[in-house]
């Protein structure tokens, strides 16, 4: 029904183009028709494929059933968000209750771990309470080890030299953090987290690395998104959610890579 439901003003916003055509080769004078197509249908197409769909898997992670999936297939999208790829994952879920069912579901993935979400893994999810078919990847959940509110989770097993890349990522990033928390040049600014996914590595048995896709809000400048990594306790994961707004501290002369959390607001 939802998406369903989009194709009025893709309709809509393709009418406007194809007016603003028509329009311009009549006269001249309502040239204004074409910037407006172009205008709705360009936010159209964005709503449909980013921001729609980032709004409900926030409400399906504050609302849906807690439950576990394991991958069974994963699948290029060609979408790819400051780097990082979009997979699709065919996933089995087990709700806490009923009989387990095959979906599919949109995820973005580190382009330094790909296979993060790679077939058997074992994954925790949200369930859309409104549409079972509709699941979210609850990325803390996972990190934390609880997949259908059960303890002890551990995901999909990874050798030692995986293990040994994400650590040196993790204390790599740990140093950037201290230089530039350090560093009497470095700038305050906001952001907000757009996607988060656990780096498979663990810190004196209470903390995960994670990464986090976060899109910065400079004053006087344009927002962007880059990738920030760092070591979070595990009673304070909620706290990282997606949606969540958290200030930072940059390197102003490069503040993409150089930028670290400070805090959550």
């Amino acid at each position: 029904m939802q998406k369903k439901a989009w194709i009025i003003p893709i309709v809509i916003s393709v009418g406007l183009l194809g007016y603003g055509i028509f329009a311009i080769t009549q006269n001249p004078n309502d040239a204004f028709w074409l910037p407006i197509g172009i205008t709705s249908l360009t936010f159209s197409i964005l709503w449909v494929t980013i921001f729609q769909p980032m709004l409900r898997n926030r409400r399906i992670l504050k609302t849906g059933e807690s439950a576990s999936a394991r991958v069974l297939q994963m699948f290029e999208t060609g979408v790819t968000v400051n780097d990082s790829p979009m997979v699709k994952l065919e996933v089995e879920v087990t709700p806490q209750r009923g009989s387990t069912y095959v979906t599919t579901t949109r995820v973005l993935v580190s382009r330094l771990n790909p296979m993060m979400y790679g077939p058997g893994t074992i994954v925790a999810v949200k369930i859309d309470p409104r549409d079972s078919m509709q699941i979210v990847i609850d990325p803390q959940a996972t990190a934390m080890g609880i997949a259908g509110g059960a303890s002890g989770f551990s995901g999909q097993h990874v050798d030692s030299r995986r293990n040994e890349a994400m650590s040196e990522l993790i204390a790599e990033a740990n140093k950037i953090r201290t230089e530039v928390l350090d560093s009497p040049t470095s700038k305050s600014a906001v952001g907000t987290i757009v996607s988060s996914w656990p780096l498979d590595v663990t810190v004196n048995n209470d903390a995960v690395g994670m990464e986090f896709l976060v899109e910065v809000e400079i004053p006087g400048e344009l927002p962007f998104k880059t990738e920030i990594k760092g070591v979070v306790a595990s009673n304070n994961l909620a706290k990282y959610s997606i949606g969540r707004r958290v200030t930072l501290k940059y390197d102003p002369a490069d503040p993409k890579n150089r930028i670290t959390i400070s805090g959550v607001v």
